[in-house]
């Protein structure tokens, strides 16, 4: 009535197997908060669409293509200053 293969189990192999198993367990516990910090940077780094009720966040290529234009528009100003506060001695 009993199978062929539990017959032939030693305990000895039944305590491998649970300490296998809880050598398992732990190595995940170990591994999630890793995997959970990988996908938060993987969702940084990408960007959120928007959602309902909740705005969507632009992914860092798109933060630093936004972050050049502002600069590219910061120093066209600083020359238009710098050009119209600068003596010109009298050439205008």
């Amino acid at each position: 009535m009993i199978p062929e293969w539990l017959e032939t189990i030693t305990v000895v192999q039944v305590v491998g197997w649970l300490i296998a198993l809880g050598v398992v367990m732990a190595g995940l516990k170990w591994l999630t908060p890793i995997m959970e910090a990988l996908k938060r940077f993987v969702d940084d780094w990408a960007g959120e669409p928007d959602r309902d009720g909740v705005p969507g966040r632009p992914g860092v290529m798109a933060s630093l293509a936004d972050l050049r234009t502002k600069i590219e528009s910061a120093q066209t100003d600083a020359a238009a200053a710098r050009r119209n506060t600068e003596a010109d001695h009298g050439s205008s």
